[in-house]
């Protein structure tokens, strides 16, 4: 399918291959995605972007393809799932905000509803929703840095096998 086709589409992301293939989180955000973009435009083919990598690297290339094409208008609307599929970082949010603004796109949260830029209100609402998502970004840190330290003072193995 060729982006003139669908200026609609979807964003997932996971951290790990693991993720991706053996807990198929990666392929339930897409069916997800999917599901809600032919609802949104029936007639339309579905484009789902997708990346294996830290929601706090900004150069993530599905992403970067996906934002290129924003800024050349070619996108109007963007499906994710969540904040923190599209960021955990301060940074990538607040450039990705300002693209979606100044490109007038759409971004439909499925489990937190339309960012909305265009009020102070809609705009608080998003923001909040990701220093929540950069918050849990840090709150993960932490829990493996303290395992990873009760690891190493019980003189245990390092996680998972080989």
């Amino acid at each position: 399918m060729t982006l003139e086709e669908s200026k609609v589409v979807g964003y997932a992301r996971v951290s790990s291959r693991e993720q991706a293939e053996n807990q198929y989180a990666l392929k339930q955000q897409i069916n997800r995605l999917e599901e809600a973009i032919s609802r949104f435009t029936p007639e339309k083919k579905v484009k789902i972007f997708s990346d294996i990598e830290s929601g706090n690297s900004a150069t993530r290339a599905q992403y970067n393809q996906m934002l290129n094409l924003v800024e050349q208008g070619k996108i109007t609307t963007i499906f994710a799932t969540r904040w923190d599929r599209l960021t955990r970082n301060q940074l990538i949010f607040l450039h990705l905000k300002e693209i979606l603004r100044s490109s007038n796109t759409s971004l439909q949260l499925l489990d937190q509803g339309e960012a909305d830029f265009s009020t102070a209100s809609g705009e608080l609402f998003a923001d909040i929703q990701g220093l929540l998502a950069f918050h849990e970004r840090n709150m993960l840190r932490e829990r493996v840095k303290k395992g990873n330290e009760n690891r190493r003072k019980r003189k245990a193995a390092c996680g998972r096998a080989p």
